[in-house]
């Protein structure tokens, strides 16, 4: 399989410990999430939906005169075909996504997403010299996984991407960092506040953190 490597713009993991790299890759999710996943069509095969992305969203931060602040929405829709977004959120809660109303599950979305995607426009501009290697990639059915591997300063990342293909192509359901998956430090998080506080004290704190980020 050809190798392509680009500039990881999406990390910034070598100093951090091992939950604050899965908050850190958050950030390769967070623009993916702002468009229906299934309005698009997708790739045949798993490599090429990630790298894709990749392509993509390096060409427009490569671009001379790249402004973030103009170039944000170009760089959302680069990458909003790229994930399963109908799958995540209901992921990151797990079994307590069955206990939200209809009110509560549209919230909660639109919530996680908000934060996200904020989080990411923030963070943005710091990733500039890091690059990442599309390694290879395993299929099992409609199941796959893409290895890659991030080049920071100081060390090298693996980072894996777990895809499900639908009907129209193949879709990112869940990150991986050095064997630490995003959705099972989110669905981990999230089950301890609803067991301590219950949800409406997890969509307080979420109403919070995204007026903090506007």
């Amino acid at each position: 399989m050809k190798k392509n490597t680009t500039s990881a713009w999406f990390l910034d993991l070598s100093l951090a410990p091992a939950q604050k790299l899965v908050s850190a890759l958050v950030l390769t999710l967070v623009l993916s999430m702002a468009l229906p996943t299934q309005s698009l069509a997708q790739f045949s095969t798993p490599t090429e939906t990630v790298q894709n992305m990749y392509d993509a969203v390096f060409t427009i931060l490569k671009a001379p005169g790249f402004n973030l602040d103009r170039d944000k929405q170009r760089i959302d829709d680069a990458v909003s075909v790229a994930f399963d977004t109908n799958t995540i959120a209901q992921s990151a809660l797990a079994a307590n996504y069955r206990e939200l109303s209809a009110e509560q599950r549209v919230e909660f979305e639109e919530l996680f997403f908000s934060i996200l995607k904020n989080t990411f426009i923030e963070r943005l501009d710091a990733y500039t010299d890091e690059s990442v290697e599309v390694t290879g990639q395993e299929v099992d059915g409609n199941r796959g996984t893409v290895q890659s591997v991030v080049y920071a300063s100081n060390s090298d990342i693996s980072v894996n991407y777990s895809m499900r293909q639908r009907p129209n192509g193949w879709f990112i359901y869940d990150i991986v960092v050095e064997d630490v998956s995003l959705l099972s430090s989110y669905r981990s998080t999230y089950r301890s506040i609803i067991r301590r506080s219950g949800i409406d004290s997890l969509l307080n704190d979420l109403r919070t953190q995204a007026i903090e980020l506007e």
